[in-house]
């Protein structure tokens, strides 16, 4: 069971490596990049639970579907 979880792990790693096209960088170039969209992805997720629920509340309040107070 655990071999195919590990192999069914590492078919998901080359299948990203191939279609983001890291697969050609050397190792360290390769860390930056995960890094980087990692940090990307993380602001994202932040910001979207941060402000996401205000903004909505506001765009309703705009078109009258909830009272403002």
């Amino acid at each position: 069971m655990f071999q195919r979880i590990r192999e069914w792990l590492s078919l998901k790693n080359y299948q990203y490596q191939v279609t983001t096209g890291i697969y050609m960088l050397e190792p360290w170039e390769r860390t930056i990049f995960n890094a980087t969209l990692v940090t990307i992805l993380g602001m994202s997720v932040y910001s979207t639970y941060a402000y996401l629920p205000a903004y909505i509340y506001n765009v309703l309040a705009y078109f009258g579907y909830v009272e403002d107070s």
